[in-house]
């Protein structure tokens, strides 16, 4: 079986750029450093990411 390159979100515009916007905007609005990808993802999917000192809310507005 293969991957359907169109449905994973390796093409230009794909998930990947979401996440990779999500992260500059966390990075703009809370100052933080830049965040990988998989904890934008998963920050994404329990509504929140946890810094350790602080703890970003990810709920939609």
């Amino acid at each position: 079986m293969t991957p359907d390159i169109m449905l994973c979100g390796s093409y230009d515009g794909g998930v990947s750029s979401i996440l990779r916007d999500l992260s500059q905007l966390v990075c703009f609005e809370h100052g933080t450093g830049s965040l990988k990808l998989d904890t934008i993802e998963s920050g994404h999917k329990r509504v929140s990411i946890n810094l350790g000192n602080k703890v970003i809310d990810m709920a939609p507005t």
